[in-house]
């Protein structure tokens, strides 16, 4: 599985919950399963349900990205505490 294994004492953690929250947010919120977001994305299913639930705490760069472009939101946005689900500046608001 990409990204690194949880472990109790990495500094990621705070910025995993986040993003494992966010993803489960936005993800919601556009009435999509995890299968759904993996398949649009094009990563693995295991990998979308282990971001979600931290069992990796340091998912790969262009992982995040595949998954934010079809969430239509920035890598910016998933790590924020408070995420919009607000179309980021130069992403369009019409769904995928």
């Amino acid at each position: 599985m990409p990204g690194r294994r949880r472990k109790v004492d990495s500094p990621h953690l705070e910025a995993a919950a986040t993003l494992a929250r966010n993803v489960r947010i936005v993800r919601g919120e556009r009435g999509w399963s995890q299968q759904k977001l993996a398949e649009r994305a094009g990563v693995a299913y295991g990998t979308v349900r282990a971001i979600e639930t931290r069992a990796v705490i340091d998912p790969g760069v262009f992982t995040v990205q595949a998954i934010a472009q079809v969430l239509d939101v920035t890598i910016a946005d998933l790590l924020r505490r408070h995420v919009t689900t607000e179309p980021s500046p130069g992403h369009s608001a019409a769904p995928r």
